[in-house]
């Protein structure tokens, strides 16, 4: 199960365009983990981190906080997920990076 968020932000006046996801996940080693993950859609340029949390109301109150601060600065909610739902994913390796897409 997961809940998620992606969020964009694109200013043209400054060459902006980047995107920024919140995810909660159960983990094999902490009961969840807030994952966050951003880049810029321009460039190949994507970093992400992984919060270990020790319950599911923590989990959702980190992401609800990660997400209203991304909002106060300019980005615009795409999709999020408010319930859990299952999801598959596939990973696709190129030669610089992997990405991680949803079936």
């Amino acid at each position: 199960m997961t809940m998620m968020s992606i969020l964009t932000r694109t200013e043209p006046e400054k060459s902006m365009d980047r995107w920024y996801f919140v995810s909660i996940q159960p983990t094999l080693f902490d009961p969840w983990t807030v994952i966050c993950a951003w880049g810029d859609r321009r460039t190949r340029y994507a970093r992400m981190r992984s919060l270990p949390v020790e319950s599911l109301e923590a989990a959702e109150e980190i992401a609800d906080v990660i997400v209203a601060r991304k909002v106060r600065r300019g980005y615009v909610i795409k999709s999020s997920s408010a319930q859990a739902v299952p999801v598959t994913y596939t990973i696709n390796k190129g030669p610089q990076m992997a990405l991680i897409t949803s079936e």
